[in-house]
């Protein structure tokens, strides 16, 4: 389905278009009601000490001399005006996950430590257990827009720069340094249609890595294998807004108050979840499978195939699970 040989970080929008990864060589789109845009995830070959090092990879000589593990970049046109007040991006899960006491120690020095970089605006939640009634609000931990490291505002009429351009770190606005006026900036940043805005993210990168399925950058408590905070794959990167922010009286990020504006799930390749999930968010990349599962079925003897398998899925169900098979 198009996916690199090497571990890397994999996923899929949601809606879903098609299955993605990182260190892509070009970005992928997504396209919904609320805005347009395109994605790509940059990330150091952690699985390869030696490799990481070298810098010989793709997007190496954007990482050298730099700490960082990953770096997210999106860029987006809006189809409606939102306010920043009711705005927030961040990870979020699908299901509660309980934690034991180490683990739960480990995610508050995390977030802690996530709050020293991005400031008291960082919205965090374990989710609602089971035994909760009514609707049960999702795990996340959510930052405002300026806990983007890197802004930049095209305005309407001029062509955006491109995500894999190696001059983009150059272009725009940094947090790196000026944080008080970074702020300003962004606080007075108008989110309406016409202009295209690109972010990057990259400076909580150093708690988490996405290769190895790791929590890290914690002294004693990591690394620490994600599950233990997820659950399961996969993670959601979102961006959405929330419904009367700061004035009703139910405080939580619950799904019937969020408007999303972005939604992506992922996975580390050494770390995928079942096949029902990579099919719910392969979308038009299941029809390379089912092709590849019609030319391998055609060139066996009828009765005689035992299956093919990629990503966990049986090619040949794959050609026969649609209509008028």
């Amino acid at each position: 389905m198009g996916m690199p040989a090497v571990p890397h970080l994999e996923g899929g929008f949601q809606p879903p278009t098609q299955l993605i990864h990182s260190n892509s060589v070009e970005p992928f789109s997504f396209d919904n009601d609320n805005c347009r845009g395109q994605f790509l995830a940059l990330h150091r070959p952690t699985y390869d000490s030696k490799l990481s090092e070298s810098g010989q990879y793709r997007f190496g000589e954007h990482f050298k001399g730099k700490k960082r593990l990953w770096e997210l970049r999106f860029r987006l046109q809006l189809k409606r005006p939102l306010s920043q007040t009711d705005l927030f991006f961040g990870a979020e899960l699908e299901e509660y996950v309980p934690l034991s006491a180490a683990t739960k120690r480990a995610m508050d020095l995390s977030v802690s430590g996530m709050r020293l970089i991005v400031g008291d605006r960082l919205y965090h939640s374990p989710g609602d257990p089971p035994d909760v009634e009514g609707e049960r609000e999702r795990p996340a931990i959510t930052l405002p827009l300026w806990a983007f490291d890197q802004f930049i505002v095209t305005p309407e009429g001029q062509t955006p720069p491109e995500l894999t351009d190696s001059d983009l770190p150059n272009l725009g606005h940094k947090r790196y340094g000026q944080i008080r006026e970074y702020r300003r900036m962004l606080d007075a940043l108008e989110l309406v249609p016409g202009p295209t805005f690109t972010f990057c993210l990259w400076g909580v990168s150093r708690f988490c890595d996405v290769i190895q399925w790791q929590a890290t950058g914690i002294p004693m408590f990591t690394p620490l294998d994600l599950n233990q905070y997820c659950g399961r794959p996969p993670l959601h990167f979102v961006l959405y807004t929330i419904a009367d922010q700061g004035e009703a009286e139910e405080k939580r990020h619950l799904q019937s108050r969020k408007t999303y504006f972005f939604r992506c799930g992922f996975w580390s390749s050494l770390r995928r979840p079942g096949p029902d999930v990579v099919r719910h968010f392969a979308g038009r990349s299941l029809e390379l499978i089912k092709g590849t599962g019609r030319t391998r079925k055609s060139q066996q003897t009828a009765g005689t195939s035992q299956g093919v398998s990629l990503f966990g899925i049986n090619l040949f169900q794959c050609c026969v699970d649609r209509p008028g098979s």
